[in-house]
């Protein structure tokens, strides 16, 4: 099954486009099924603003039945793709890249894009990301929080623009208290890991992270 995510997620990006065959994702679809995987959510860059593409997109989504597009879409491609949210009924996360990024740097960034479209339309706060700008990532994601459909939980070993991705728990995020937030405010959409440490060889660093915060929340429990 991992594999099988690997090569749907290479197939796409270096297609540039969901240029699957229906038999390709038909049975891609089929390992996940039977081990029990479900892509509830899916990083696509760049979503198309045409009708034709971005229908490509969407039908791509409902055939793997992704809930939650995770991308930075260009703008003048929002309109459209609110269209298709509606249509197919999965939701759009905006994902907040930090420092550097023009379009998305912030979660507000991207909140005041889409607060008034389709309720489809959304975030993906990164908190690492968002750290890195030197905001608060607890405050900023209970801010927005009637928009937010996916969070990227890490750590980061700084809080400023050359900060790194680290172990959950050896850096300056207050990742207890972000959780504490979560569950304050009855979050029920999907938290992941994104770990960019070591990236040929990540596994030892993400069970860490995984372990540190499965322990909090059995603290917090």
């Amino acid at each position: 099954p991992t594999s099988a995510v690997k090569n749907l997620h290479k197939k796409v990006h270096d297609k540039g486009n969901p240029g699957l065959t229906d038999d390709e994702l038909k049975q891609i679809r089929l390992k996940l099924d039977s081990a029990g995987i479900r892509l509830l959510t899916y990083y696509y860059h760049n979503i198309p603003g045409d009708a034709a593409g971005c229908r490509k997109v969407f039908e791509f989504g409902r055939k793997m039945g992704i809930e939650t597009f995770i991308s930075e879409p260009p703008l003048d491609a929002l309109d459209t793709i609110e269209r298709f949210c509606d249509e197919y009924d999965i939701k759009l996360a905006i994902h907040n890249h930090g420092p550097g990024d023009e379009r998305y740097p912030s979660p507000e960034s991207a909140y005041t894009r889409i607060k008034d479209m389709d309720p489809g339309m959304g975030l993906c706060i990164d908190i690492g990301h968002t750290a890195r700008l030197g905001l608060d990532p607890v405050a900023d994601t209970r801010k927005f929080m009637d928009r937010v459909h996916d969070i990227h939980i890490k750590d980061e070993d700084k809080a400023e623009a050359s900060g790194n991705t680290c172990e959950i728990g050896r850096g300056v995020i207050d990742v207890a208290g972000f959780l504490e937030m979560l569950i304050e405010e009855n979050y029920s959409h999907v938290v992941s890991f994104e770990y960019e440490k070591d990236g040929k060889d990540p596994l030892a660093g993400l069970a860490e992270s995984v372990g540190y915060v499965r322990g909090l929340l059995t603290l917090l429990a």
